[in-house]
């Protein structure tokens, strides 16, 4: 399940923040806590998110950041991403829309754009003033979202032992 909320677009290319949330499966999100206190253990939670991954996720044109989270249990992660346009904020939802829901583990994906208050996010120290990533070169685009590589289960307890 996928559902991207997604604004008016007023006719203008302000800087927008993608939200993305979703599930973890339980049998996944529990190999993330640490087994004292069954508390996240960000290792191991940074561990099903290959580093592949966030290589092709920060070349997302017009992606300024993206902030990786997930909450205390390890059942629920989400993304925080700043892009420069509202159409560049879109093309993730996109992918996001193409490949999620066929990467075992996680569900229930939910994608909300906001519109960003600059300026009063400048005053509360908002690194939203960092350069933009340029964007792909024709045809790189296309090798991104054909040449996805789906993690597994498998793949994730493979790594886990490293």
């Amino acid at each position: 399940m996928l559902k991207c909320g997604l604004p008016d677009k007023g006719g203008k290319a302000d800087m927008v923040m993608l939200y993305m949330d979703f599930r973890v499966n339980p049998l996944i999100g529990k190999l993330f806590l640490k087994r004292k206190n069954r508390k996240i253990d960000v290792r191991r939670a940074e561990r099903f998110f290959p580093e592949k991954t966030a290589r092709d996720i920060a070349r997302f044109p017009g992606l300024i950041w993206k902030i990786w989270a997930v909450n205390e249990s390890g059942t629920h992660g989400a993304g925080f991403y700043l892009f420069d346009t509202e159409e560049h904020a879109r093309l993730r939802a996109a992918y996001a829309e193409k490949f999620y829901p066929k990467t075992p583990g996680l569900s229930h994906v939910v994608c909300r754009i906001y519109q960003v208050l600059e300026d009063t996010s400048r005053i509360t120290r908002a690194p939203i003033d960092l350069p933009a990533n340029p964007g792909f070169k024709p045809g790189q685009l296309e090798d991104l979202f054909n040449n996805h590589k789906r993690i597994t289960v498998m793949d994730f307890l493979k790594r886990r032992k490293k």
